[in-house]
């Protein structure tokens, strides 16, 4: 008679694995003024807060992290504007990818029901929100530890041992237009810049041809004095009026 054999698998289920090494509850708080003008830098402050019932780790908004220029963490940033998405500015802008080494202070543990401060840069100088709408601003951290980064080794070891882990926020900001009587002198201010850019160009064109009269280049040196002396007075008068609307501006909001 033929022994059999029965081999037993244990099979573990995927949510028990799970539960050995949750994801932490992070609920990401920002907060910012819900309304401004275009002339305004939208300063966007945030916090973690740990919505579990233990302690856990958050590292910093770290050299790089808010670039996508690390491994483990990444602070990323989103913002939409009736909708639709909105490009970061292109005047300021990061010119390296060599980033900083993580230390033991970049890791910050927050006790449960607890906040932290992620240290964040400026957000105006990534977005600069000077058009009116109303804009979404959202903020997700995020912390993957496998692979590597840039830290210190035990920094490093601790942090390949933490669970992974995701945060979400968001804020609204409305960006309001100027007065009518503001907005006015705005467009006639950014028309004199227009039309004094174009005639620069114009008289450049004309005192490089070689077979320009000096009839023409009389001409378009008299419409680029034109147009200065038209900037200049569209300069003053903007630079007054704004001057004007911020100072009565400042007084408004002193008063609630």
């Amino acid at each position: 008679m033929r022994a059999v054999v029965v081999l037993a698998l244990l099979v573990v289920p995927a949510f028990a694995l799970a539960e050995e090494n949750p994801k932490p509850k992070l609920e990401i708080e920002l907060t910012a003024p819900k309304e401004l003008y275009p002339d305004e830098a939208v300063n966007v402050k945030a916090v973690i807060r740990n919505a579990g019932k233990e302690s856990v780790h958050v590292v910093k908004c770290v050299d790089g992290a808010a670039d996508a220029l690390r491994n483990m963490v990444e602070y990323k940033w989103k913002v939409t504007k009736n909708g639709q998405a909105v490009s970061r500015r292109t005047d300021i802008v990061r010119i390296d990818d060599f980033v900083n080494t993580i230390t033991a202070a970049d890791l910050v543990a927050v006790p449960a029901g607890k906040v932290m401060n992620p240290e964040l840069d400026r957000f105006d100088h990534r977005y600069n929100l000077n058009t009116p709408g109303k804009y979404v601003i959202t903020l997700t951290y995020i912390f993957d530890p496998i692979g590597r980064d840039k830290a210190d080794d035990a920094v490093l070891k601790k942090m390949k041992d933490l669970p992974a882990a995701r945060a979400d926020g968001k804020v609204e900001v409305t960006i309001v237009p100027f007065p009518p009587a503001v907005a006015a002198v705005e467009d006639k201010w950014k028309a004199a810049q227009a039309r004094h850019q174009l005639l620069v160009q114009f008289a450049e064109t004309v005192a490089k041809n070689p077979n320009a009269t000096a009839a023409e280049r009389d001409a378009a040196a008299e419409r680029l004095k034109r147009a200065t002396a038209n900037l200049t007075e569209a300069s003053t008068e903007y630079n007054a009026k704004m001057a004007e609307f911020r100072k009565t501006r400042d007084a408004e909001r002193k008063k609630k």
